[in-house]
């Protein structure tokens, strides 16, 4: 079956029609249960293989109009029905309410004053590749009036509706009782002008190739006998090019069209342009030889090199036409192949070209791909991608199968994005399996194919720097590091978005470069004002800093943007706190309580509004109305903890929280075990506190004010005294102003 299909799309490829280059046909009802051919006689009897007909009052006079669509030129036909019959019609737009809003399947019966019952039916599809319009237009002859209109609802409703007129436009709606019937205005028509389909001489036909297809190899045996490959470029040679023009001594426009260039070949050579006139003389099929060539070579005395095409080159070259328009056939002669110094191909010149129009054309290809691509497309467009780009892979495919191996070997050569493109599309399938180690080795094969695939490098970056956050140890930084070029390369390709930014914002966040951080972050609020997720890295960094008249301005620009961000007026709060603005902080948490009232986040930055705004007691009211969270249950266990004798009851609680809490007790985590501490003294087992707060100073740097109230707490401790709060910032409690509450 696939080599059925693969023989079967070679000879659409080849030029043979799909339907044999059979006439369109139409037959007229000739009411009687017969019909006429009118094919010829009504025009529509087209040679084109047609695929599509939609029928469609498309002026709006009352008279039906054809849409067709074919798979070879012209692909796309409108006509008008301009008959003057003296007929009446009447037409209806159906708008179901109680069934679907198209009315599909809805059937409409109209009876003429002087004729039978007319029905038709509303369809979705009415044809191959084809919708008709879906408003129903019934023909009513020479009637001038209309007795009775009925619908009968996909939705098994019926109506009847009356004053009906000849000549007009119904758009119905449906509903629970009588349908509503409202006429349809004709707009005023643009008038189309009719015309014949313009007919190009197959010598005139200009192609620029966009994308630009890289040329087989090229070989050129000269007049002196000697066959060597073409090379497109000498040395660093980047802006020349190579005009391959095709010729015979039996074509006329041929020697017109080389004269010029022989004649101005300074011109052309002004322009970076070289010729290479390829002769098909002496070619198997071919009457004439390789020495009526040379007679005209001597003629017009060519100053430019010249030789015999052979073959298997007008053969790949066929090939190439194939795998750029869907049609292999051999080109026309002339034919002229403008191409780069890289050995693209740019342009098709199937005819006498001018260097008038050489000068032009090359003067356009220096234009970026984008607008290139808009001036050769002659109407306006709105493009969902970008330009595409040559697929070498493809061609080396195309190659390998007709048997030119060198060719496929040398496509091969340059098929690297190609295939680091499979390869990130393998990665991205391990991806959504969670398998990151498989995908981070295809990941790399993708870079070793293609060093400039953006996002390849992304993705890479991203797995690296995921991995990184769950490790411990001396190779994190490297891990980091190696992020950090990822995350630069993807930018420095054209991942210019906001998640390569982030991402290179995150790494050099860990690997300390905090300035440069916040400028990676600046970055990503760029390229993505509304996702503030940068905007709040960039505040807490501030922050670690001590900047915080910085980090609050940032917080407030992002608030003011986004009110209602919880998450943002957490922090904001927080930091509004850490900074000893209690008061606004408490402002600004009952004010999105007044909106929000179930916001836990909020109503636990309230709580600490108090705690470190001196007001223990309703910070443990405020906590007390939340479900319990870890860091809140430590937070109500450090007020227990430093306040007077606790009542029995909140003794209670402090045993169990020790009962809990101990056993599962990090040695590594300070803010856990001081709030122990600090609960074994309370509990009146200061030894066990001393020893629990001995081993705390170890995770302080000497001399930081952790350290000194930590040393402090141990002097008290040991003196038998419980933990006893001095000022409202003398808690261990500070650096969660800086991390989400919950």
């Amino acid at each position: 079956m696939r080599e059925q299909h693969e023989r079967f799309d070679h000879e659409l490829q080849i030029g043979k029609s799909f339907s044999g280059k059979e006439r369109h046909c139409a037959f007229l009802n000739l009411g009687d249960r017969s019909f006429a051919n009118v094919s010829s006689v009504s025009g529509l009897d087209f040679i084109e293989d047609g695929r599509g007909l939609a029928l469609s009052d498309w002026d709006l006079d009352g008279d039906v109009d054809f849409l067709l669509t074919n798979r070879n030129a012209p692909m796309f036909r409108y006509l008008q029905n301009d008959i003057e019959s003296g007929n009446h019609f009447v037409s209806f737009k159906l708008t179901g309410k109680l069934c679907n809003r198209d009315a599909i399947g809805a059937r409409i019966r109209v009876k003429p004053s002087n004729g039978d019952w007319l029905t038709r039916t509303v369809t979705a599809g009415s044809g191959f590749l084809s919708q008709s319009s879906k408003r129903i237009t019934f023909g009513l002859g020479s009637s001038d009036a209309i007795e009775a209109v009925e619908i009968a609802w996909p939705d098994g409703s019926r109506n009847s509706l009356k004053d009906v007129a000849v000549d007009q436009h119904y758009l119905i709606t449906q509903s629970e009782s009588e349908p509503e019937v409202a006429p349809f205005a004709r707009p005023q028509p643009v008038r189309l002008q009719p015309g014949a389909i313009p007919r190009v001489e197959s010598g005139q036909v200009t192609t620029y190739v966009v994308p630009p297809l890289r040329m087989p190899i090229t070989e050129i045996k000269t007049d002196d006998g000697r066959s060597a490959p073409v090379k497109w470029a000498e040395g660093d040679d980047t802006k020349s090019y190579t005009l391959i023009n095709l010729w015979a001594s039996w074509c006329e426009p041929c020697k017109v069209e080389l004269k010029e260039f022989a004649e101005q070949y300074d011109s052309l050579q002004a322009l970076g342009v070289r010729v290479i006139a390829l002769t098909t003389d002496g070619l198997p099929g071919q009457e004439t030889s390789l020495s009526d060539a040379q007679k005209v070579a001597n003629k017009l005395k060519f100053p430019f090199t010249w030789g015999t095409a052979k073959a298997d080159w007008i053969d790949k070259m066929a090939l190439l036409r194939g795998a750029y328009y869907d049609v292999q056939q051999p080109y026309p002669i002339p034919t002229s192949f403008l191409v780069d110094s890289q050995g693209q191909l740019r342009m098709v010149y199937q005819g006498q070209v001018t260097i008038d129009q050489l000068r032009q054309d090359i003067e356009r290809l220096t234009l970026p791909a984008e607008e290139l691509r808009d001036w050769i497309t002659p109407f306006a467009k709105t493009w969902v991608s970008g330009p595409r780009s040559s697929n070498d892979l493809r061609l080396k495919n195309l190659f390998a199968k007709h048997g030119y191996e060198a060719d496929a070997i040398y496509f091969d050569s340059f098929a690297g994005p190609e295939k680091a493109r499979l390869q990130y599309a393998n990665a991205v399938k391990s991806i959504t399996a969670n398998d990151f180690q498989t995908a981070s080795l295809t990941l790399r094969k993708a870079i070793e194919l293609d060093p400039t695939y953006a996002p390849a490098h992304l993705n890479l970056a991203d797995i690296i720097s995921k991995a990184a956050q769950q490790s411990r140890g001396p190779t994190v930084m490297q891990a980091y590091a190696q992020a950090e070029q990822h995350y630069r390369s993807a930018i420095q390709h054209g991942s210019n978005e906001f998640d390569a930014h982030f991402g290179l914002g995150f790494v050099l966040a860990r690997l300390g470069r905090v300035n440069d951080a916040i400028a990676a972050f600046d970055k990503a609020s760029e390229r993505a004002p509304d996702k503030w997720e940068s905007r709040l890295a960039v505040a807490k960094l501030l922050g670690s800093q001590g900047k915080f008249a910085d980090a609050i301005q940032r917080l407030q620009d992002a608030v003011a943007n986004q009110p209602e961000n919880e998450t943002l007026v957490s922090e904001l709060a927080g930091l509004l706190v850490h900074s000893g603005q209690y008061e606004s902080s408490r402002q600004l948490c009952q004010s999105y309580l007044q909106k929000l009232p179930q916001a836990a986040e909020i109503q636990a930055r309230l709580g600490d509004s108090y705690l470190f705004g001196g007001q223990p007691g309703s910070a443990l009211a405020q906590y007390n109305q939340l479900q319990p969270t870890p860091l809140l249950n430590l937070k109500k266990v450090w007020i227990l903890s430093n306040s007077a004798e606790p009542s029995n009851q909140e003794k209670d609680f402090l045993t169990r929280f020790l009962r809990q809490t101990m056993p599962r007790l990090q040695p590594n985590d300070p803010l856990s075990a001081q709030v122990v501490a600090a609960a074994l003294a309370q509990s009146g087992d200061f030894a066990a506190a001393a020893r629990l707060q001995m081993s705390i100073l170890r995770l302080f740097p000497a001399g930081s004010s952790a350290a000194q109230s930590a040393q402090r707490r141990l002097q008290m401790y040991q003196q038998g005294k419980p933990s006893r709060q001095l000022g409202a910032r003398d808690n261990p409690f500070t650096q969660s102003l800086l991390q989400a509450t919950r």
